[in-house]
């Protein structure tokens, strides 16, 4: 993990904080950690854990409070300026295996390729993409940064923070990544601005092969 990698989840505590104070703000009643962590469906020992720093915190409580406050997982997790996506409650995780699978292909890295650059093991990849283990924050988080997608897009499907080679790609090969509201959004957009439909659109400007140039030639690689 790089230094920044960690420096943005020993800020995770602050933020979750920060979106219990805002919440409150927000619905006009002040958020403590008890009548937030019951909303979250958390006991206060327990949450009050993940907001001191004393445990790590899962993905299905950052889930949850994206749920109840929408706020995004890329600023939750990052602190990046706060987006908002409101879907469910729990991630789904098959649906990430998916993401984190295409985002390498589009890019044509072999997954030993992903999985030196991440620095864990190819087997371990593997059960990161077919879904048999769980992403893990850490790691999502350093792939979004390598492979230009965001960690809203790999957990929920979200396409805010994709670099436009990823999404234009994204919207020709394999728009079922894509949750139905959101194509739904995009599409009825399309014909103003943005990647889908239209003249002049992302897709129609860029190719795979500029896109995978573009990524080979990166630092991030």
């Amino acid at each position: 993990m790089n230094e920044d990698t960690t420096e943005a989840l020993a800020g995770l505590p602050n933020r979750l904080e920060e979106a219990r104070r805002w919440y409150g703000e927000q619905v006009g009643s002040e958020q403590t950690m008890r009548s937030f962590s019951r909303l979250l469906g958390y006991a206060e020992n327990r949450y009050r854990r993940y907001e001191s720093g004393e445990s790590a915190v899962p993905v299905e409580l950052l889930a949850r409070i994206r749920k109840l406050t929408g706020l995004s997982l890329d600023w939750l997790v990052m602190g990046q300026p706060p987006g908002f996506t409101i879907t469910g409650s729990q991630p789904d995780y098959h649906a990430t295996a998916e993401r984190l699978r295409w985002s390498r292909e589009v890019l044509e890295a072999s997954i030993d390729k992903a999985a030196r650059l991440m620095g864990i093991g190819a087997t371990l990849w593997e059960a990161y993409e077919n879904g048999s283990t769980p992403l893990p924050l850490e790691v999502a988080r350093e792939f979004s940064l390598r492979f230009f997608v965001s960690l809203d897009f790999l957990y929920d499907g979200r396409t805010e923070g994709v670099h436009p080679l990823i999404l234009a790609e994204l919207v020709k090969q394999h728009p079922e990544l894509i949750p139905a509201q959101v194509r739904a959004d995009k599409a009825s957009r399309g014909s103003r601005s943005g990647p889908v439909g239209g003249g002049g659109s992302i897709a129609q400007d860029y190719s795979a092969n500029s896109l995978q140039q573009y990524w080979w030639a990166s630092p991030h690689r």
